[in-house]
């Protein structure tokens, strides 16, 4: 039975754009691997809402951006003037990774043939914009009326786990009404109770269900054959050396784990009987401290002085006093800056950066008031940047960090003086992930006997802040790197 014009006419598009999706992959050098395959697959079929769960290095980020580039050589529906693709990511830093790549396909290797009239790739602004009516655009979760969604062709969310709970319903799932743009949610997981584990898993059942509209898939590291030959199981066998099998199945196989136990099971004061973790820890000549800021009155008024090279870090000195109004705290912690500057030759206060004795302090973000207090001190606060001061005052950021800086084998990554420090080394022994996989107090220890006064999580709190904010802020991946 011959076919329709209207069968013949859709057969033909068909074998055109799969025709097409091949030569454009060809020029941008994307050789997918069976599991990325299947995710065009499933677009092709009609899948809409697609989740991919992901660990770090197996081409999510990629496989996104493949996609937004595609659908940027399209022209919009008849009745958008305007056809966007939005990259969503939870701050203005994490748009670049799939932009990075759509930047270097379409304007520096020039391969849909055209130039853009419109393009800009700066942390502020990151778009490129066609002739003929398309324009993709990085755009941040934490800034929600910026998502006004109009005129949407399909839509990227990045690191999806790191969106805040109920901005997917509140602010993006009505921009994707009007022209019924397709979803693709990418993440590494965050453990079983953060919003993305019952997101994907939602996704999941109805796609087990038979509902084509929905696809779920998973991409591990040992998926993609593009990994030097090893890698992925050398990382694996030094992460189960550590005590940290089920962060490599979270980070790198993208499994959904419940984190139990010990926060810091790599934590060591000693390795091969000698100091590893836990030293005798004086301040430098010359470096400035920065300085991580718990705020307390009933309970202590934490402030700890570390100094920073690179991605590894001194604890050099702590302040842990009960008591204190704000600007009172400040002036303890500004004598105590200046008393090390007189004895151990580090820089004296000044207008010029590097003659401060204090680069930043780091403070929990919950009490502005406080952070006045400081600077009328003449102490540098740290100014988050927008989208940021919730990261360092988020409670997995600065301790996924400290696990992998902990776990270094050639030399310590973090040094902490043993006598000075001691409410930080008790906790830092102590700390056990909580029913919602976030750190949380051993509430009933037994431990020296000077650790009953040190058995809140205030002292870690101060160490989150400074390395939240002094080294997390500074690293190419903002959550999570496998190296330092």
């Amino acid at each position: 039975m011959p076919l329709t014009d209207k069968q013949a006419n859709y057969l033909a598009d068909k074998i055109y754009a799969k025709t097409y999706r091949k030569h454009l992959w060809e020029r941008i050098g994307y050789d997918p691997y069976p599991k990325q395959i299947e995710v065009f697959t499933a677009m092709d079929n009609g899948a809409r809402f697609i989740d991919i769960d992901a660990g770090t290095r197996s081409g999510k980020t990629r496989t996104a951006a493949t996609v937004a580039v595609e659908k940027l050589s399209y022209r919009p529906p008849p009745n958008i003037p305007l056809g966007v693709i939005p990259i969503i990511a939870p701050y203005g830093r994490l748009t670049e990774k799939a932009f990075r790549w759509i930047w270097r396909w379409v304007v520096d290797d020039n391969c849909l043939n055209a130039r853009p009239i419109k393009a800009a790739n700066s942390p502020q602004d990151r778009y490129i914009e066609m002739s003929w009516g398309m324009r993709v655009e990085g755009l941040t979760a934490d800034n929600p009326t910026n998502l006004k969604g109009e005129g949407w062709i399909f839509v990227i969310l990045d690191e999806y786990a790191e969106f805040k709970p109920g901005l997917y319903e509140s602010h993006i799932e009505r921009g994707l009404m009007d022209c019924l743009a397709p979803v693709m949610r990418v993440s590494t997981p965050m453990g079983q109770a953060n919003h993305w584990c019952g997101s994907w898993r939602d996704t999941q059942e109805q796609m087990l269900k038979g509902d084509k509209e929905y696809f779920a898939t998973v991409f591990t590291a040992y998926d993609n054959p593009h990994l030097p030959p090893g890698e992925v199981a050398r990382a694996e066998a030094k992460y189960k050396r550590q005590g940290l099998e089920a962060l490599f199945r979270s980070e790198f196989l993208g499994e959904f784990v419940a984190l139990q136990g010990a926060l810091y099971p790599n934590f060591q004061e000693t390795k091969d009987g000698q100091p590893w973790h836990v030293d005798d820890v004086d301040p430098l000549p010359g470096v400035p401290f920065e300085i991580g800021i718990d705020w307390g009155t009933d309970h202590p008024a934490v402030a700890t002085f570390c100094q920073i090279f690179g991605d590894r870090i001194n604890v050099c000195d702590m302040i842990y006093q009960t008591g204190m109004t704000d600007a009172e705290f400040a002036d303890v912690v500004k004598r105590k800056a200046d008393w090390w500057a007189d004895v151990n030759g580090l820089p004296v206060e000044g207008s010029s950066m590097k003659k401060r004795n204090v680069k930043f302090c780091y403070c929990d973000p919950s009490d502005p008031g406080g952070k006045k207090e400081f600077r009328n001190a003449g102490l540098s606060v740290y100014n988050q940047p927008s989208g940021v001061e919730s990261k360092i005052n988020d409670r997995m950021f600065a301790p996924r960090i400290l696990l992998e800086m902990f776990g270094r084998e050639d030399k310590p990554a973090v040094r902490i003086d043993r006598s000075r420090c001691k409410p930080l080394i008790f906790q830092l022994h102590n700390m056990i992930y909580g029913t919602d996989e976030k750190p949380k107090k051993q509430d009933r220890v037994k431990h020296a006997a000077e650790g009953s006064n040190y058995t809140g999580d205030d002292a870690h709190d101060s160490l989150r802040y400074v390395v939240g904010g002094g080294i997390g802020q500074k690293r190419t991946s903002p959550i999570f790197v496998t190296s330092i």
